[in-house]
C-alpha cells in the first residue's frame, strides 16, 4: 500500500519527505507521524571497593574513560550512597559492533581487573535501550 500523493500547505507531497530510516512516513487522518527509532546499547559494571583503594580504583577508571573512542556516547562512574562502597561503571555505545569491540578491549579489561583486584566485581549487565523520536505535523 503505497502513501497517497497528498499535498502539505507548502506545496510538497508527502510521500517526498526524507526519513532517516528511508521508510515512508505514517499518515494518521490530517496528521503527519515521521517515528524514528534509536537503539543505543550498554554496559554496566557493579562492584564494591575497599575504603582505602577508592582513591586507586577512581583514578583507574577515569584513565580507562579517558581512553575510549568517539562510538562511547556516556561514560559514566558513579558511587552508591545506599550501598558502603559500592560503584557502578556506566556507558552506552553508538552500535553493538562498537560494544563488543569495547568489551574486547585493553580499557575494559583494564577497568574490569580494576573491580576484580581492588574491590569485589558483582554484576556485569549488557543490553539496549529504545529511543523512539517522534514528530507530528498538523495538515
Amino acid at each position: 500500500m503505497g502513501i497517497p500523493n497528498t499535498k502539505l500547505n507548502s506545496g510538497t507531497s508527502i510521500a517526498d519527505l526524507p526519513t532517516e530510516s528511508g521508510k515512508p512516513p505514517v499518515i494518521q487522518s490530517k496528521k503527519l507521524c515521521m517515528s524514528e527509532l534509536k537503539i543505543i546499547h550498554f554496559l554496566k559494571i557493579s562492584g564494591a571497593i575497599a575504603e582505602e583503594k577508592k582513591v586507586e580504583f577512581e583514578n583507574t577508571i577515569r584513565y580507562a574513560i579517558g581512553r575510549l573512542n568517539d562510538q562511547c556516547l556516556v561514560r559514566q562512574l558513579s558511587a552508591g550512597i545506599l550501598e558502603n562502597g559500592g560503584y557502578y561503571f556506566f556507558t552506552e555505545w553508538v552500535t553493538e559492533p562498537a560494544l563488543k569491540k569495547f568489551i574486547l578491549s585493553e580499557e575494559y579489561h583494564l577497568i574490569r581487573t580494576a573491580y576484580d583486584v581492588l574491590g569485589v566485581l558483582q554484576k556485569i549487565e549488557i543490553g539496549y535501550n529504545v529511543q523512539i523520536q517522534t514528530i507530528l505535523i498538523n495538515c
